[in-house]
């Protein structure tokens, strides 16, 4: 069944939406989160208040809405391949994650994601925590990983690594290069999932 055609309104409704978002991760990179308002977006967008909020509920949606572009970015990276093992999938993951914060997604706008209040940071189930679970879950599966540690056991290394060493890289206010932490980490984690009885 082919989709209902978009009316000039839904297309200018889209477009609308589109240009906040954009617009307000422009000034959120340039300015930091708490520096922005939703004033200084509307103006900067071209448009009401109204049409604000007809889009998103808060400020807080922005962010949300980074957390599901990222999402996406995520699952295109892993579903873009086949991977022959699981510890490619798991490098080609981590290296995904750390490219996208370094590159996309910025200091200004991870130094406000990466704080303890923020609810949108604990959210479980998010496509880019479930994908790392079930990498790290196959690959024990598989022989590839470790089986002395639980798959839970091994998520939350894998992920606190990780979020350890973006939250380093904020408190340094973005001055390290992430990038080439990322390489040294991510040679870390794999060899601490490795499974010794198992040659890949």
């Amino acid at each position: 069944m082919s989709k209902p055609k978009l009316t000039s309104r839904d297309i200018k409704a889209v477009e609308t939406k589109l240009r906040i978002f954009q617009t307000a991760y422009k000034l959120i990179s340039e300015k930091e989160y708490e520096n922005v308002s939703i004033s200084d977006i509307c103006k900067a967008a071209d448009v009401s208040t109204g049409a604000f909020y007809h889009h998103y509920k808060s400020k807080d949606d922005i962010l949300l809405e980074i957390y599901n572009q990222a999402d996406k970015h995520y699952n295109q990276s892993l579903s873009s391949k086949e991977y022959h093992n699981y510890t490619t999938k798991l490098e080609t993951y981590i290296t995904s994650y750390f490219e996208y914060s370094a590159n996309t997604t910025g200091y200004n706008i991870i130094k406000h994601i990466f704080r303890p209040d923020n609810r949108l940071f604990q959210m479980e189930d998010r496509p880019l925590i479930k994908n790392l679970f079930n990498i790290i879950e196959d690959g024990q599966k598989n022989s590839e990983f470790r089986t002395d540690k639980s798959a839970d056991e091994l998520f939350e290394f894998v992920l606190v690594t990780m979020r350890g060493v973006i939250f380093n890289w904020c408190v340094n206010e973005g001055k390290e290069d992430l990038l080439q932490k990322q390489k040294l980490f991510t040679e870390f984690i794999l060899l601490c999932l490795k499974n010794n009885d198992t040659v890949l």
